[in-house]
């Protein structure tokens, strides 16, 4: 079952929504279906995260992103 990264934190709710993979039909995942409160949630948690990336020099976006771009690398395999 995948949840809902919203604020920094795993979220789920009790409805769940099936994902279909359009090519033979199957359900390939259960996911949290987000209610408007949890959008509400989602949307201001962007809007905070949004004002403090945007204060961010261009240098200190290529050092977070070099490093996302590591880690990524460093659990290829796991994440595959």
């Amino acid at each position: 079952m995948f949840k809902m990264l919203i604020d920094g934190r795993l979220t789920e709710t009790t409805s769940r929504m099936q994902v279909i993979n359009p090519s033979d039909e199957t359900v390939v995942a259960e996911v949290s279906n987000a209610d408007q409160t949890v959008v509400d949630t989602a949307v201001a948690a962007a809007r905070v995260a949004f004002d403090s990336w945007r204060k961010t020099t261009i240098a200190e976006r290529q050092a977070l992103l070099r490093k996302l771009s590591s880690v990524l690398k460093d659990n290829a395999d796991e994440l595959a």
